[in-house]
């Protein structure tokens, strides 16, 4: 079931959110004739699987009137309250109960290369890049060019949408009137750091929208399964409207990642670690050990809490046993059918920082969040440049980033050297507000003038807030009690930011080593 993000605690509180009222083979089988419309071929659902609701023959301006008027709700909603953030797991994800055990030990298909473990990429999932609205746009033309006239198919569709705040999880979302889809589609995805073909196959997976002939209001109120549980019968209406559930499945995705400054929820699908995964909502099914490779394949699991069996997986176009679930099956088929391979090795957005790297997932780990920013090298590969040396521009940047909140500069600029256009003018005003920066003697902040790894210190140390140590016998032997940033270097021993018996206080940090420390300033203890 999905669950709530409970933000008071060290652990995510189960709390039952609602589901859509319809059968799992009906959901799968709209699932599955989208697929086998874009494969050529064809597949029809009994008439007891039909949709026979009200809004089965919702006209085109009816879709378009209740949207106008969800929008307007939401938007009253959330000047009155903040929406409560849900953990997230999909509708019509689970078979029905039976007794069978499983006893397979993991869940993979060679014909379909689908690994439990590894569903997609880290890379292809948290990258708020992977189409333009044009592409989008495009997208949808081709993917509903079955469209029944009169219908409102995706590829038409429009909505006028409301702002969303920024914070940890997502850029500010200002709202416009008459957004198309893909609009919505591309900025919740560059805003949240989510991929648009991410957000694409999640649309079809649960409603079947993107590839949909003939869709009715009901696919767009629950058009990515948020707010939706398999063991109860309504969805949350709270979170009904095209917008309102892509933007809240876009920011779940990232919530799932437990971003610097929130609460530590989501820790019980842990990466590389093996962890009982059910294979259905009905516990007597059975479960498997399977040890998660990456943040994506977690996030898929918070979101639908189940692995399909053996049953499910050797029909992947159709349907399985008593005890199959689809919903992570589906997303793997259905991104593979139209994207390519989500699971191919390596797993890695820079081409100069690969899988055998030492500071592989600090760099990975920055990438994820939106931190790290990459430059387009000569033959249009994505690179890093770990080995550079870091600028204090680069220095402010970074944190500022990490902080994830916004931040409202002053109108006047604090740094006689970095102007309002500044590319980084407001990373450093936050850090003056901060009290990580202050003008030197001739007002400048210095933005090409190179970090050392004591400076990077000071500033993490800083930031903490917390009372720093002053141990008598020095932890570091190039760190002595005299040298200045000596507390702040055994606060980054004392909280292991930092290991060793050496710490190189005056050595010019770079990129890599940037990436590492921040990275276990986020894991400190």
């Amino acid at each position: 079931m999905r669950t709530a993000d409970v933000e008071g605690g060290s652990y995510s509180q189960q709390v039952p959110i609602s589901r859509r009222t319809s059968s799992l083979l009906s959901a799968f089988v709209g699932t599955v004739a989208a697929v086998a419309l874009v494969l050529g071929g064809s597949l029809s659902a009994s008439a007891e699987d039909a949709d026979t609701s009200p809004r089965a023959t919702d006209s085109a301006s009816g879709i378009q009137a209740q949207a106008a008027a969800q929008a307007t709700l939401q938007q009253s909603l959330a000047a009155a309250h903040a929406p409560a953030a849900t953990s997230g797991a999909s509708k019509n994800e689970a078979g029905s109960q039976s007794t069978q055990a499983q006893t397979d030990s993991t869940a993979s298909a060679a014909a379909l290369a689908f690994s439990a473990g590894n569903i997609i990429n880290d890379s292809l999932f948290y990258t708020g890049t992977a189409l333009t609205t044009a592409q989008v746009q495009t997208f949808l033309n081709q993917k509903g060019s079955g469209c029944t006239a009169g219908s409102l198919c995706l590829k038409n569709y429009k909505q006028t949408t409301y702002t969303q705040a920024a914070d940890q999880m997502c850029g500010k979302y200002v709202g416009a009137a008459n957004e198309t889809a893909a609009t919505i589609v591309y900025r919740v995805g560059k805003l949240c750091g989510i991929s648009q073909k991410v957000l694409l196959t999640l649309i079809q997976k649960e409603s079947s929208l993107v590839a949909a002939t003939n869709p009715t209001a009901g696919d767009y109120e629950t058009a990515t399964g948020y707010g939706c549980a398999d063991t109860q019968a309504t969805c949350d209406k709270y979170y009904y409207g095209f917008y309102n559930q892509v933007y809240n499945a876009a920011w779940q995705f990232k919530r799932y990642l437990n971003p610097p400054g929130r609460t530590m929820d989501f820790t019980y699908f842990p990466v590389g670690k093996a962890t009982s995964i059910q294979y259905n909502y009905d516990t007597s099914c059975g479960s498997s050990k399977v040890t998660l490779k990456n943040a994506a394949t977690a996030a898929l699991y918070y979101y639908t809490p189940y692995q399909p069996n053996k049953a499910a997986l050797a029909n992947p176009y159709g349907s399985g046993d008593a005890c199959s679930s689809y919903g992570n099956r589906n997303f793997f088929v259905v991104y593979r059918d139209w994207f390519g391979s989500p699971n191919t090795a390596p797993d890695q957005y820079f081409s100069d920082v690969p899988v055998s790297s030492a500071k592989y997932p600090d760099i990975q780990f920055l990438a994820r969040l939106g931190i790290a920013n990459s430059v387009t090298a000569a033959d249009g590969s994505q690179v890093f440049y770990p080995a550079k040396q870091a600028n204090k521009s680069t220095v402010a940047t970074y944190l500022y980033k990490y902080y994830g909140l916004p931040f409202v500069p002053p109108t006047t600029p604090s740094f006689a050297d970095i102007s309002v256009g500044n590319a980084a003018f407001t990373a450093v005003e936050w850090m003056k507000s901060r009290g990580l920066a202050s003008p030197d003697a001739s007002g400048n902040f210095n933005p090409n003038a190179i970090v050392n790894r004591q400076d990077l210190a000071v500033i993490l140390a800083t930031f903490s807030g917390d009372t720093l140590p002053n141990p008598a016998t020095p932890s570091f032997t190039d760190v002595p009690k005299s040298n200045p940033a000596y507390r702040s270097i055994e606060w980054m021993k004392a909280h292991q930011v930092v290991g060793g018996t050496t710490f190189g206080p005056t050595t010019p940090l770079t990129r890599q080593s940037l990436a590492d420390y921040l990275y276990g300033y986020y894991n400190r203890v």
